[in-house]
């Protein structure tokens, strides 16, 4: 199979190298496998079973609702090891080759708890934690937000930077210096969130970063924006 852009094609690699990489480690249970898709005017890279609307828009956004909406309909890239969701799409444009948006959502567990061994089991993974929950909501139930990164040339305001990272609530939107491929996110989030699990590994640097936009300039200064820096081995193109 051949995709005709380059960067896609790329990413679509690396993203299959690293679920499977991360599946070997136990780091996380379950993954789908990538969709690509292309016309005329754009290369699109996304997730299984994505529905419109409904419970994607942005009202549900940090809600349990959407939660448990995108995991029984099987609506991610991976499952972790704790039973959040990662769900990765990017948009590049056919001519130009150019990125035009993308999602990078971590959507942690509401439980705080290993899962793999419930799922490798013939237990339905949703209806453990609404059961786990349902036992003992103010004990079992973990309040973590989840993380958006953002990216997108044709809704830019000074509310609305191109590239801008939502957590807590939808309208909060913190300026991201470039978009980012799949490989800088993974290792955000687990160097962040799941840090004792991060310093078991000594794989991460093998993780290449692939420079898929020029990096953005605050447009207003003393901005607080989230900045990530490359590091000097990283093979980039």
């Amino acid at each position: 199979m051949s995709y005709k852009g380059l960067k896609i094609n790329n990413l679509y690699t690396d993203m299959n190298n690293s679920l499977k990489l991360l599946l070997d480690n136990n780091l996380i249970c379950y993954y789908n496998a990538i969709k690509i898709a292309n016309n005329d005017l754009y290369e699109e890279l996304f997730w299984q079973n994505h529905i419109s609307e409904r419970k994607n828009c942005e009202r549900h956004f940090n809600s349990l609702e959407q939660h448990f909406f995108f995991l029984e309909n099987s609506s991610y890239n991976c499952i972790l090891f704790d039973g959040s969701i990662i769900r990765c799409s990017y948009k590049f444009s056919t001519k130009s080759k150019s990125i035009e948006s993308h999602n990078l959502t971590w959507w942690p567990s509401p439980i705080c708890k290993d899962i793999s061994e419930i799922f490798q089991s013939s237990y339905n993974l949703s209806d453990y934690i609404k059961e786990h929950l349902e036992n003992n909501p103010y004990k079992n139930i973990n309040m973590r937000t989840p993380i958006r990164f953002d990216y997108d040339i044709k809704n830019v305001s000074d509310n609305h930077p191109k590239s801008h990272m939502h957590m807590q609530n939808s309208e909060c939107r913190i300026f991201v210096d470039r978009p980012l491929c799949f490989n800088k996110f993974i290792k955000f989030i687990f160097k962040n969130f799941y840090y004792k699990k991060y310093i078991q590994y000594d794989f991460w640097e093998n993780l290449d970063e692939l420079k898929i936009g020029d990096i953005s300039i605050p447009q207003i200064d003393n901005k607080e924006f989230l900045a990530f820096t490359t590091h000097k081995n990283s093979n980039t193109y």
